[in-house]
């Protein structure tokens, strides 16, 4: 419940968009379904992990009139566990909910870029660092817009 549901869990989200074509409903919903699981199992197991220790403490002291602190512990401990649960069902509407209502996935990504990625014509000289802080990015074609064959003179792009 620990390591093996949310690894799974994590690859069936990431997943998802890819599958069905649409994102999630909510990520702050997948958010707390997440941390309700964890939570739920780690609190859960800790808690009956406390209850056991206690049952074999007073077992190893052979002690006649064992204590109901160890039963109620394991009622406290199912009880948080139930966080598990209800973060599964949290999981499952949320996957739900966005096949229906989830925002579609867009195969071609909107960029925040004013400059074409294709070409980018220069007619001044300027450094690297100025094209990349006016928008272009690694893919962009730098263009020159005339050539010397004179000694010791830069293109000019």
């Amino acid at each position: 419940w620990l390591i093996l549901v949310p690894f799974s869990l994590g690859a069936a989200l990431h997943l998802f968009p890819t599958v069905t074509g649409r994102h999630l409903l909510s990520r702050n919903r997948a958010r707390w379904a997440f941390w309700m699981m964890a939570g739920g199992a780690f609190l859960g197991l800790t808690v009956t992990m406390m209850a056991d220790m206690i049952d074999m403490a007073l077992i190893e002291a052979t002690v006649e009139d064992p204590s109901s602190l160890s039963g109620d512990l394991r009622v406290v401990g199912s009880v948080l566990f139930y966080g598990t649960a209800v973060g599964a069902v949290m999981h499952s509407l949320n996957a739900v909910s966005g096949l229906f209502r989830g925002a579609r996935v867009d195969s071609v990504r909107d960029t925040s870029s004013s400059i074409s990625p294709e070409s980018y014509s220069l007619a001044s000289p300027t450094s690297v660092r100025r094209i990349l802080a006016g928008g272009a990015n690694l893919d962009t074609t730098v263009v020159p817009v005339g050539e010397s064959d004179d000694a010791g003179s830069a293109t000019e792009l």
